[in-house]
Order: C-alpha cells, then structure tokens, then sequence
C-alpha cells in the first residue's frame, strides 16, 4: 500500500507474522557476521524492511523511543536526498518535499517504537529458536549502542 509521501506502508506486526523466520534469518546473518566486524543493513529504499531490522536492532540495544524514532527519521531522509538527487529505483517511490516528509516521519517514526516495543526483539529471536548463544553474539555486535 502506497501512502501520500510515496512511501510504502508497513506494518511491522503483519510483517513478523508473515515473514518471522526469514526475519530470524537475518538476525542470524548479523550475528555470524559480527564476528569479522562491522554490519551493513539495507533493502532498496533503505527505510522500510531495514528501517524494521534497525528498530529491532536498537531495541535490543536499548535504545531510547527518541533515538529509535529518529534513527527512523535519519534513514528516511537520507534515502529522501538519494531520490531527489539521484531518482527512485522503483516507480511507487518518489521524492518528498520536506513540508510532506516532516509529518510522515513523525507518525512513521513512532510507529516504529511502538511496532519494537510491544513485539519486545529478545523474546521474538528466543521464541523462535535463535539460540542464546546467537544472541551473546549479536549482542556483542551491538556494543553500548547501535550507530545510524
């Protein structure tokens, strides 16, 4: 479902319900590749299914709703700026006037933390059999803070 600001809705409920082991798989990669180092997360436009990883991801590290709601924000705008000067790769997409983005990224952004809040990212991974060990590893990649 397309929005007015051209982004893709998302409900990050339905999405687990959907797609839990495949997300489960992702949470898998990051902990494997934590080991060698640094992680880089994205999708194509850089908001919608990663946006979704990195809340969870801050969640787990214990971010803030402020620092999860503007990670959000930061992502989005980021990839706002790539379409403006660049152009979307999809044709559902398209460049969003501040005037349109600020408020979009508000709701959008505390939909995020509500979505990690009330899914609680520890209990999801051990609930569907991501080992502890998996989590001490992933937890170590995390360090203190997750950096957006």
């Amino acid at each position: 479902m397309q929005n007015s600001g051209g982004c893709v809705d998302w409900d990050g409920a339905v999405n687990v319900g959907l797609f839990a082991e495949k997300l489960v798989g992702v949470f898998r990669a990051l902990a494997a590749a934590g080991e060698q180092g640094s992680v880089v997360i994205h999708c194509a436009a850089g908001r919608d299914r990663s946006g979704m990883v990195s809340a969870m991801l801050q969640d787990l590290a214990g971010d803030s709703d402020q620092d999860i709601a503007a990670g959000y924000a930061r992502a989005a705008r980021g990839i706002n700026e790539r379409y403006r000067t660049h152009g979307p790769p999809h044709a559902r997409e398209r460049y969003v006037p501040e005037v349109e983005l600020a408020p979009l990224l508000e709701l959008r952004g505390g939909a995020a933390v509500s979505f990690v809040r009330e899914l609680d990212t520890r209990e999801f991974l051990l609930e569907h059999e991501f080992s502890p060990a998996e989590l001490t590893a992933l937890l170590s990649l995390l360090g203190s803070r997750v950096h957006l």
